[in-house]
């Protein structure tokens, strides 16, 4: 079990520039469990915008008097605005310090909260949380970044897992939260006495406890990005990985933005409820990302994602399309976890894809997940407005079950 221990005697003060450091007296496991949790909470903060969409999308579109399925739309727009940025990422890591990158991107997600708790009309929504999918997809590259640059090789896998779990126990701890913040104060309330506090600590805190690390070795490596890319796009094996992963982060979209709205305007269920159901699907995803190793060593790493992944698409497309409550419940819990294994496996099946390109292949996983989850919000939103929830299980599951037969027939397992 990761221990994360915080008190004053791991950190000094820089009495040149001020700054608090991690002390360089602390033992090495110490330093990484501190430099882990300040990762980790910066990886957190870029999930609450995107999840308080999904919980409260029925309460944000009522309030802009649009249909449910256009204000879901500003979900997309972020997540397009992220795939550019992702991009574009890959450049600026060689050039820049991945510390200030990462800062400058918790800075965007913090204007955007800012934004979205000030917004007069779905257009300024719109503008304003497009800027929280530019600063997640700076934050979240820029993160496994420094996970190489300060954590040790034998505690980079553990710290790893913490980030990827971290992403299913912001949802543990932000969705009954929102929903009690939202009861007192609206959804506004949200954005800023929750989001907005908790970004604003991020910042602080990666400043203060990130140690200074000097990019200039870093710089004068000899990378070409144009090459790395041509690298990566002619690998038919990586490229199979990366359209399987968009695949799935578009079907996943059914849960992660639909499943809350599902159960309160189909079955009639209040928020606290409907808000107990995301963190207990939040669980469920977390087991399934943390027991996907113990799984793909039992099964094999390609076994694992093909039928876990193939198990949590036909759910997704079932969940919407059951009359009872309960049943329709144990589905979309346990489509969680399916879906928590494949996720799992396929990046790290991703990571052996072309070793000698992994930063750039990375920024592409980046971009890939951003796209994917784009196209989830946009066929969902659109077949939301045309028909109804049942349609866009059945289209979103649907792709789930096509990337799995992509990386079935094409990728290599690594």
């Amino acid at each position: 079990m990761l221990k994360l221990p915080i008190n004053l005697s791991l950190l000094l003060i820089d009495n040149d520039k001020g700054d608090l450091l991690v002390n360089q007296n602390i033992n090495k496991s110490d330093k990484s469990s501190l430099i882990t949790f300040t990762l980790f909470l910066a990886g957190y903060v870029t999930n609450p915008p995107f999840i308080a969409i999904g919980l409260l999308l029925i309460d944000i579109a009522d309030t802009f008097h649009v249909p449910i399925g256009i204000m879901s739309q500003i979900s997309t727009t972020a997540s397009i605005l992220a795939i550019f940025t992702a991009i574009i990422m890959a450049a600026l890591s060689v050039k820049y310090n991945h510390k200030s990158l990462m800062q400058l991107g918790l800075i965007f997600l913090a204007l955007s909260t800012l934004g979205c708790y000030m917004a007069t009309d779905y257009q300024i929504m719109l503008i304003v949380f497009s800027m929280a999918g530019l600063g997640s997809s700076m934050v979240n590259p820029m993160i496994r970044s420094l996970i190489g640059e300060y954590i040790p090789r034998e505690k980079q896998a553990q710290a790893m897992g913490w980030l990827i779990a971290g992403s299913s126990l912001s949802y543990l701890i932000s969705a009954p939260l929102m929903a009690y913040i939202t009861n007192i104060g609206g959804w506004r309330s949200v954005f800023f006495f929750y989001i907005l506090p908790v970004t604003i600590l991020s910042i602080f805190v990666t400043h203060f406890l990130l140690p200074h690390k000097n990019k200039d070795t870093e710089s004068t490596l000899n990378y070409n990005v144009v090459d790395s890319f041509r690298t990566v796009l002619q690998d038919s094996s990586a490229m199979s990985c990366l359209i399987g992963i968009a695949l799935f982060m578009a079907a996943y979209q059914a849960f992660l933005i639909y499943s809350a709205s599902f159960y309160r305007e189909v079955f009639k269920i209040d928020r606290i409820i409907t808000s107990n159901i995301v963190v207990l699907a939040a669980f469920m995803f977390t087991v399934g990302s943390l027991g996907a190793s113990r799984i793909m060593e039992r099964l094999g790493k390609k076994k694992a994602i093909v039928s876990f992944g193939l198990l949590g698409s036909i759910l997704i497309a079932l969940y919407t399309n059951i009359p009872d409550f309960w049943v329709s419940l144990v589905v979309r819990i346990f489509g969680g976890f399916f879906m928590g294994v494949a996720f799992t496996g396929l990046s790290a099946m991703l990571l052996g894809q072309v070793p000698q390109f992994r930063g750039t292949v990375m920024s592409l996983e980046s971009a890939i997940r951003s796209i994917g989850a784009a196209l989830g919000t946009l066929v969902g939103g659109t077949l939301l407005v045309g028909g109804g929830y049942s349609q866009v299980a059945l289209i979103l599951g649907f792709l789930g079950v096509i990337g799995i037969i992509i990386v079935h027939l094409r990728t290599k397992e690594s």
